[in-house]
């Protein structure tokens, strides 16, 4: 485990132990730390916390977190046995943090079928909790990416494509709640660009192999099976790994057509059987540029 891992989740659980004495049953690393895909420069911490049950005021878990420093940000989500033993559709209770702000919850972002998958198949276990059973339904989480790929992706990548049409700069997700007319800075438009490319590919893997991959395995992915991007997908592979790779507004019209490619295969894919165990395809390392 990374050092920067390690400190924040032994903080974490410090923290947590302090203030609600054995309520927290087990902490599991998700995301890229548990796909082997972390890179501290460039990844989020993914975490679930299991409590043995919700507390009546979830304050006190707020305020843990303003003692838990940063970067990177440590992105968690509490749950509970309960919680994980059954459909992520019907938590209703779910608070945690999101690009490392406080967040009442439920996240949907961490309370889906795609982190229930990740729990039941190569969450890292930091406190294991006994007996724990997590409901990764494969028809559920087939669905889930079908309907992600319509309501956010193909939302998401139609405003890039008038924003190049426009002639305008691409900002992403984190910038939405910018003010009118505010600059878009170099890191944003690269931010934007990785994430797209890097993301995208992960939902047609899905749909193809049934595993949820990393960003490095989605970004070899889409080098097999989108070779016309192979150029901008290896500088976003490049750029995750840590290297200073230049991007401009002018690749985004490069991510559109990724973008409108990954969106009109997956349409007509069929579903995926239930994935087998395959720790080679859900992390992969990013092939000497």
């Amino acid at each position: 485990m990374h050092p920067v891992v390690a400190d924040l989740t032994t903080g974490h659980l410090r923290a947590l132990d302090a203030a609600l004495p054995g309520a927290c049953l087990g902490l599991y690393l998700t995301g890229s730390v548990a796909a082997g895909d972390f890179h501290p420069h460039t990844s989020d911490v993914d975490a679930v916390v299991v409590l043995s049950e919700q507390p009546s005021d979830p304050l006190k878990l707020k305020a843990i977190h303003h003692s838990i420093a940063g970067p990177p940000a440590y992105d968690v989500v509490y749950v509970t046995p309960a919680d994980l033993a059954g459909d992520p559709g019907a938590v209703t209770r779910a608070p945690g943090t999101l690009d490392g702000q406080w967040r009442e919850g439920p996240l949907r972002a961490h309370v889906s079928p795609v982190t229930w998958a990740e729990m039941a198949r190569h969450a890292l276990p930091v406190r294991e909790c006994p007996g724990l059973v997590v409901d990764d339904d494969h028809d559920r989480l087939v669905a889930f990416t079908r309907r992600n790929l319509e309501d956010y992706w193909a939302p998401l990548v139609d405003r890039m494509d008038v924003t190049v049409a426009a002639g305008e700069v691409p900002a992403g997700e984190a910038s939405a709640g910018e003010s009118a007319g505010a600059a878009v800075t170099p890191q944003e438009i690269a931010d934007t660009i990785v994430w797209t490319v890097l993301g995208l590919p992960r939902l047609h893997a899905l749909l193809v192999t049934g595993h949820v991959v990393s960003k490095t395995a989605a970004g070899q992915y889409a080098l097999e099976q989108f070779p016309e991007s192979a150029e901008l997908v290896r500088r976003c592979l490049r750029s995750r790994a840590g290297e200073d790779v230049a991007f401009a507004a002018g690749d985004a019209a490069g991510v559109v057509e990724l973008g409108r490619a990954v969106l009109e295969s997956a349409r007509v894919l069929p579903d995926p059987a239930p994935a087998v165990p395959d720790p080679d395809l859900v992390a992969r390392t990013p092939e000497p540029a």
